[in-house]
């Protein structure tokens, strides 16, 4: 019953204040889940194109199968890796910053 403890203190008539902001909490993680949701599927549509678009670069080793351009684009969503991702790629296709 050790880890059930702060679960007790919720519950006291002193911590309404806490319960009510708790409650809140996990009412508004419904919306961001849908949220995560909505992004991880787009980015997993977004790397199979990816994979199947830019199958054929020979040096590029973004997406070489689909959980490398799964990560890839992930990664490419922070706009941490930018340069480095696209750069290749439009080396050998001239439309890929429409993808990008």
């Amino acid at each position: 019953t050790r880890a059930l403890r702060p679960l007790f203190l919720l519950d006291t008539y002193y911590c309404h204040g806490v319960r009510r902001v708790a409650r809140q909490i996990l009412q508004s993680l419904l919306p961001i889940i849908d949220i995560v949701v909505l992004l991880l599927a787009f980015i997993l549509f977004s790397s199979l194109l990816a994979f199947f678009l830019f199958l054929d670069i020979e040096d590029s080793v973004y997406f070489i199968d689909l959980w490398t351009s799964f990560v890839s684009l992930f990664i490419l969503l922070t706009t941490a890796n930018f340069p480095t991702v696209m750069m290749p790629v439009f080396k050998y296709y001239w439309w890929a910053p429409i993808f990008f």
